[in-house]
């Protein structure tokens, strides 16, 4: 199986690595190339190699005038017609009009959305787009929660914890948004 990775941050990487792991053929299209996954077998391929080869395809980008849409009618056409989508990253990011069009006419073995478009300013289960793409059974939908499992919520705490101390020690945080 190969695996498409859009996006090399820590989440992305971290689902290649542990892909690559488990035997999966492991693409990655990036803005940047992580220095620790040189040499690992992940294959570094242009964003649209990336649409066209992978079976399954994970999208972990931030959203931003780059990412917005980015899969939209025409990169989504040139996925497999059997492909899994998977998208934790933000709604934006794919078009979901045009994913729904794509599934109307028979695309996409599954997808898993952990976001829709609109999501912030509109309640999960009255989203039009949940309400179109709920009725797929091959569409798997959550109301971006991917992350919260005990380990996350454990994890979350620790980093804000060590936040705090580096801050008020050092005066600086290696995750410091806003200073």
């Amino acid at each position: 199986m190969t695996v498409g990775i859009y996006g090399a941050g820590r989440l992305g990487s971290l689902v290649a690595k542990t892909l690559k792991f488990m035997g999966a053929r492991v693409m990655m299209n990036s803005r940047s190339l992580k220095p620790e996954l040189i040499g690992s077998g992940i294959e570094f391929v242009d964003f649209k190699q990336l649409l066209v080869e992978s079976d399954v395809l994970s999208i972990h980008v931030p959203l931003n005038k780059q990412t917005f849409h980015k899969f939209d009618f025409d990169n989504l056409s040139l996925m497999k017609q059997n492909a899994i989508l998977i998208n934790t990253a933000r709604g934006e990011i794919v078009d979901t009009s045009a994913l729904i069009t794509h599934l109307q006419q028979g695309k996409f073995q599954g997808l898993a959305l952990d976001a829709l478009e609109d999501e912030d300013t509109k309640g999960f289960a009255t989203n039009p787009y949940y309400q179109s793409l709920h009725k797929f059974e091959n569409v798997l939908l959550t109301p971006h929660i991917a992350y919260f499992t005990k380990a996350a919520v454990r994890d979350i705490a620790i980093t804000a914890l060590e936040n705090a101390r580096d801050i008020v020690i050092e005066g600086k945080s290696e995750n410091t948004v806003v200073q």
